[in-house]
This record gives structure tokens, sequence and C-alpha cells, in this order.
């Protein structure tokens, strides 16, 4: 039987977030080894949006059975995606909702709800702090991203309505650069009085900001959360420098768009829109195994 050709595309290669996902989508090429064929592909950065679309261009001419993407523009990969489908070439979209519904299926985590689970933490650590000047600020990677849209949406949606007087700052952009988020998150700290609450919306951007509160020994005044589980980010909480991460399952968001891939090349029915959920982890939780099998799932 001739083993079906499927390529799984990242948004980067240089994330721990997305190299979870590309093992998951290996260890279920490993599982299914018979069937299928798995290779995985994707730009270095995140911001190398149009190097993404022309990879995605260059693997259809290979002629795949089937194509999982998680796509960083919400536009610019959706001519290719229309164009396979018509073809009859499943495809399956992870993490970004793009601009079309011709899809096979859509994985993701509900950012907007997972966000929200950080404003939760953070409120309860306000109202602790007492009578003090509360300021809140996100910190965006990608200013054109749907995912991080709604995750700083959700967010401070959240936020506002939990605790009413607190002081909304500009949403700082810092184009998923680690060093630029530490150094305006640095700036942030000297320059403005009282509690500080921050909410970076993915692993460079929460790396930074937990780089910048221990550089400014600011633990006790600044509380920041970040989403995904970077290995320093896993260490920025057991240390206090981030007082939660919003923890996704790539592994699984891979596993899964590998193996409903398969199925809908096979012409099964597959559930059009998949969350895979999110867990808010702090320095309380963390050791629990359920949430260790969520920061460790190669372990």
């Amino acid at each position: 039987m001739k083993k079906l050709k499927i390529f799984v595309i990242v948004k980067a290669l240089n994330s721990e977030f997305w190299q979870a996902l590309l093992s998951g989508a290996k260890k279920a090429g490993d599982d299914f080894s018979d069937a299928v064929m798995v290779s995985t592909h994707g730009p270095k950065e995140e911001t190398d949006v149009e190097e993404q679309a022309e990879i995605l261009n260059h693997l259809l001419s290979e002629n795949p059975d089937a194509i999982v993407i998680a796509s960083t523009s919400n536009d610019l990969t959706v001519p290719a995606i229309e164009k396979a489908m018509d073809s009859g070439i499943p495809v399956i979209t992870i993490d970004n909702r793009i601009n079309t519904d011709k899809i096979s299926a859509f994985i993701a985590t509900d950012n907007r709800k997972a966000a929200a689970f950080s404003a939760d933490k953070m409120a309860i650590l306000l109202k602790q702090a007492g009578n003090v000047k509360k300021s809140v600020v996100v910190l965006n990677s990608l200013a054109d991203s749907k995912v991080d849209q709604d995750r700083d949406e959700g967010f401070l949606n959240r936020i506002q309505d939990l605790v009413c007087d607190i002081n909304v700052l500009d949403t700082i952009h810092v184009e998923n650069n680690l060093s630029l988020a530490e150094e305006k998150i640095t700036e942030l700290i000297a320059a403005t009085e009282g509690m500080i609450s921050v909410f970076a919306d993915n692993d460079q951007t929460g790396i930074g900001l937990a780089r910048a509160v221990r550089k400014m020994h600011a633990q006790d005044r600044v509380y920041a959360f970040a989403f995904d589980s970077a290995e320093e980010e896993i260490s920025a909480v057991k240390d206090g420098d981030l007082k939660g991460i919003v923890v996704q399952n790539p592994f699984k968001m891979g596993y899964e768009g590998v193996k409903m891939a398969m199925e809908a090349v096979q012409g099964r029915q597959i559930e059009r829109n998949v969350d895979t959920g999110a867990v808010i982890v702090t320095k309380e939780n963390m050791n629990e195994s359920s949430v260790q099998e969520l920061l460790y799932p190669n372990c």
C-alpha cells in the first residue's frame, strides 16, 4: 500500500512551542508509519511571513496527499490553501484561523478564553495588593496576527471587568523581537510607579518580559503573565519572575493534525473545529503530574 505523504508547516523553527508541535506530528508519523510519511517545514522566524507562503507553494508542487499548516498570515497563504482544497488535497489549519472557510478542519486553543485565565489570576494578586496605583499593559508579539489579537483582547476585556479602577497603558508592539521586549519592559518598570501588570502573548515576548523583571529586581511589583512554555519561561515561573504562563498543548495539535489529515484523505468524517485547551501554570501547581505532562510532553 502506498504511504500517504503529509507535509506539516509551522510558523517558525526557532520556537520551542513550534518544535513541540513538530514533535507531536513526528510522533503521529511514527505511530502510523505503515500508512504515512510525515515531513516538517517552516521558516526560521515568525516574522518570515512571505517565506512561509513560499514554502507552502513549493510543497504543493510536490503533490502531497494532505497539508497541515499553522499559518502566520491571515491572508498570504489563502490562495494556495484554497487551490489545494480545490485539487482534492485536504488542509488542516492549526493555531491561526485564516480568512477562508475552504479548509478541512481547524485545530487550536480558544485564545480569548485562555488569555482570560491570566486575567483571573492577575486580578486576585491585584486585589491582594490593596490600595496602590495599578497599571496594566499588553506586550504584543505581532500586530497583524489574529492569534495575538484574540489573546490580547481576551485578556484586556477580562482584566477590565475584574479590576475596574486599573489604568490601561498603550499596548507595546515588538514584532516578535525578544531583546526589544526586554528593553521596552525594562523602560516601563523604570518609568512607572506602583503595581504593573504585564501580559505577554507568546514565548518570545514572555522570555523578554521575564528577563526585564529579573534585571530590575521587580518581582514584588510586577505581576507578569505570558503565553507558552519555553524552558526559560518555565524557569521564570519557578523563580517568580513570571507569576504564571498559559500553557497550550502544541504536541497534541501536531499529533491530531496529522491524524485528522490522514482521516480526511481516507474520506472519513472529521470534526470541523477542535479546541485543544489550555492551562494556567503557576508556582503552586507546576509540579502536579498533569501539568508536568503539558510542560514536558516528550518525557
